[in-house]
């Protein structure tokens, strides 16, 4: 039984390498681009200079609150950098050609899922927060305007004890102004009749 796994695994390790020289022999400067190209992408993204390109990049994003957005690039930069990290360590190097594109497409997809599933526990827990802080708002504003009506109904009292005071005072103004009226008249009357009383006519009749 150990021969045949041991033949079995030498005839596989043997295939993997004949398929990895045909497919070297055919494609060299696909393969040649493809590395050149993860070299100078994992030489950007480790550069000082793109981080503070990031960094400068994601100021106008944080300042106008677009949370989605942000969440979704930070998600999809991280996963590019992993990506690419992964490509240059030394155990995928050694692998061959098929072989280590079909580890790289597991890990891609790995990645991918990882970063979706936190992307979704990140928004959900924005919106949760999102939702907290409007039924907070509420209260508040509930709280607020019930304040206000209160207010109002003490206003509104006041205007209304105001109105009493103000109509009291001008029918005792009113009063006061006819008694005054009455006085007046009462005393002119009794000056007239005073004055009727010593007229002494001026021609008297002869005996």
């Amino acid at each position: 039984m150990a021969i045949w796994r041991n033949r079995l695994a030498d005839w596989l390790l043997k295939a993997d390498k004949d398929l990895h020289s045909k497919i070297e022999s055919k494609y060299p400067k696909t393969l040649d681009v493809a590395g050149r190209a993860l070299q100078l992408a994992y030489r950007l993204i480790s550069a000082p200079a793109f981080a503070l390109l990031v960094t400068f990049l994601w100021v106008p994003l944080v300042a106008t609150g677009v949370v989605g957005i942000i969440v979704y690039v930070s998600l999809m930069g991280a996963w590019f950098v992993a990506f690419i990290t992964v490509t240059r360590c030394g155990f995928i190097k050694k692998l061959s050609i098929h072989t280590r594109f079909v580890v790289l497409v597991l890990i891609a997809l790995s990645l991918y899922l990882g970063c979706n599933r936190f992307g979704d526990w990140a928004m959900s827990r924005y919106d949760a927060q999102v939702k907290q802080q409007a039924v907070a708002a509420t209260k508040e504003s509930k709280e607020a305007i019930n304040g206000l009506s209160g207010r109002t109904d003490a206003l509104g009292e006041k205007v209304e004890k105001l109105k009493n005071d103000t109509a009291s005072l001008k029918e005792m103004v009113d009063k006061r102004n006819a008694a005054l009226a009455k006085v007046e008249a009462d005393q002119l009357k009794a000056a007239r009749e005073q004055l009727n009383q010593s007229y002494i006519p001026s021609h008297s009749c002869p005996n």
